[in-house]
């Protein structure tokens, strides 16, 4: 049996993304326990991406988490980051599956 896996270093977009989006999850969850949230994040140089579905009584602020995560990490310039969002309620089927 063949076995993989991906391994990327601190700063690489792959692991920003995902940091970007555990904080959108955190926010949420902190915010309203019975959160539903499903985001996704992509960086292509200074645009940010979030797209996903997120159903809560809590909207996050999007931008803010973003530029937390990235002052975070030490980059600079975070303001000069676009950051756009996909995002859009839950559909109730899925909501449905519990």
């Amino acid at each position: 049996m063949l076995f993989t896996s991906e391994q990327v270093s601190n700063g690489h977009p792959d692991k920003i993304c995902d940091q970007i989006s555990d904080a959108i999850v955190t926010d949420c969850l902190l915010n309203d326990r019975n959160s539903r949230v499903a985001v996704e994040c992509m960086i292509k140089e200074y645009d940010i991406t979030i797209a996903g579905e997120i159903s809560s009584q809590h909207t996050p602020d999007f931008k803010d988490l973003t530029n937390a995560v990235l002052a975070g990490i030490g980059l600079q310039e975070v303001e000069a980051y676009t950051v756009n969002r996909l995002i859009s309620k839950q559909s109730p089927d899925i909501a449905l599956g519990g």
